[in-house]
């Protein structure tokens, strides 16, 4: 049985725990856990053999020069994904300290959907489902010209899309300009009690025009529709101000990007 870490309350539960099963792949073959267990604590997922990247749920672990030496030893490239309850911790210190560097700092977010009104959100032309490879494949190539490589795993979007068809995990989604050119993207999974926002994208070209917002109210009312009473994200400093406005709402549950580079 894959091990679930558990954190300080259910929407953090939620979030990281969504986070570890599709950073790469649905399929628990392909999350790699060869840490030396004696907790929940830490869970190491290898992509294509070029990076690792480590989860460290700090609100459980606190991390020392022994720990990172030991699961750092290989000398790889390395993105390490701290998660906590408190802005700046211990670990951070420790991590530094091994030649780590802070990349992005996410804070948890999340917005009730009883008050939210889906009006033609849901019916709105400039979205379309995606439906097939080729769509996968558009989605995939948005991504990656929009999101830091460092934290994604390009790779991953066609099994979780083909795991989907029988499994029902997830919702992702495209938005089309005035000349139907796909433009961003958007992805939506269905964990426990919540609903879970990720890859909220639109290229450079076509930002200003309105587009992340169609996604982001897709998307939140296609969470009301299937019944989800909470939606749950990660907001860059950045994204915050806009989710806020939106009637998103701050959670103590941060997602801290440290990255390694090859020595």
């Amino acid at each position: 049985m894959k091990k679930k870490f558990k954190m300080h309350n259910a929407n953090a539960n939620d979030l990281i725990n969504n986070f570890a099963k599709y950073y790469a792949n649905p399929a628990e073959k392909y999350i790699k856990q060869n840490f030396n267990w004696e907790t929940d604590h830490v869970c190491v997922i290898t992509k294509e053999q070029k990076n690792n990247l480590t989860v460290v749920l700090n609100d459980l672990l606190k991390l020392d020069n022994k720990q990172v030496k030991e699961i750092t030893k290989e000398q790889k490239a390395m993105t390490w994904i701290n998660f906590s309850n408190n802005e700046y911790n211990e670990n951070h210190e420790v991590l530094i300290k091994n030649n780590f560097e802070l990349l992005h700092v996410y804070q948890g977010m999340v917005l009730q959907t009883k008050n939210w009104e889906i009006k033609d959100s849901l019916s709105n032309p400039h979205i379309k489902v995606v439906e097939n490879k080729d769509e996968v494949k558009a989605f995939t190539d948005i991504i990656e010209n929009t999101f830091d490589l460092e934290t994604i795993v390009l790779d991953k979007y066609l099994p979780i899309h083909e795991y989907n068809l029988e499994n029902k995990v997830n919702h992702m989604i495209l938005v089309k300009d005035e000349n139907n050119k796909f433009v961003g993207t958007g992805n939506i999974y269905f964990d426990d009690q919540h609903a879970v926002i990720d890859d909220i994208s639109v290229l450079v070209e076509a930002r200003g025009k309105g587009y992340a917002k169609m996604i982001m109210f897709y998307l939140i009312s296609y969470a009301k529709q299937i019944e989800k009473s909470e939606v749950l994200l990660f907001g860059t400093e950045d994204g915050t101000p806009v989710y806020e406005k939106i009637g998103f709402k701050l959670i103590d549950t941060f997602m801290e990007v440290f990255y390694k580079k090859k020595n």
